[in-house]
């Protein structure tokens, strides 16, 4: 759903209990969606290492000016 949308601008996925393992399942999908302007995921317990790689996955995406982590 994430890799296909196209009028989705902002996700805010906060205090959701999100892992590595589920930040991860998403990355593929981050790197394909061109809609999303801003991504929400504070308060997760999401190492630094995906945080990274998420950032590394957005930048492919120039719709997006805004990750909060």
């Amino acid at each position: 759903m994430l890799r296909h949308s196209t009028s989705l601008i902002s996700l805010d996925l906060q205090q959701n209990g999100i892992t590595d393992k589920g930040a991860s399942m998403m990355l593929d999908a981050l790197q394909s969606n061109r809609s999303l302007c801003t991504l929400q995921m504070s308060g997760n317990k999401i190492s630094r290492e995906i945080l990274d790689e998420i950032e590394l996955r957005l930048a492919y995406n120039r719709q997006v000016d805004k990750l909060y982590h």
